[in-house]
This record gives structure tokens, sequence and C-alpha cells, in this order.
């Protein structure tokens, strides 16, 4: 893997240390993902996106008035169409 470095502006460098802190992983990952996303038009998945790829359609086949949980049932009516 190639090396790269640059200079970012102080204000792009607080938000990337922010991220990095709340993500638990290194700013060059996350400065490498973002630019993968970017210059390769490779999306990465996100855990919504991952929740959705593992329970897709396994929660459709249940009638509304089986859901129990009005927030489970809040939140598929609003995030599974």
């Amino acid at each position: 893997m190639a090396q790269l470095t640059l200079e970012i502006a102080d204000d792009l460098n607080a938000v990337l240390t922010e991220a990095s802190q709340r993500r638990h992983r290194p700013k060059s990952e996350i400065a490498r993902e973002l630019l993968e996303q970017v210059l390769l038009h490779r999306p990465t998945a996100g855990a919504a996106q991952h929740w959705l790829s593992n329970w897709r359609g396994s929660l459709r086949e249940k009638p509304q008035d089986e859901l129990e949980d009005a927030r489970l049932a809040h939140l598929i009516g609003k995030h599974l169409r």
C-alpha cells in the first residue's frame, strides 16, 4: 500500500479527529474510506445497511397486528417499505 502525506485545514482535522474517536478507528482508515467512496464510487455499508441486509424480508411476512412492540412497528413502517 502506498503512503500519502497531505496538509488539511484545522477545522477539517478537528472533524476527522472527532470521527476517529467516535468510531474508535484511526484517522487514516477513515480518510482512506472516504477517498475510496468519492474517487472509486465504493459506498461503505453503514450499521443500518448492514442490519437491513441481515433482516430484509424476514419481518415483512408478519402482519402488523402481531408486532407487540410499538417502537419496532414504527421503525418497520418507516424504514422497510
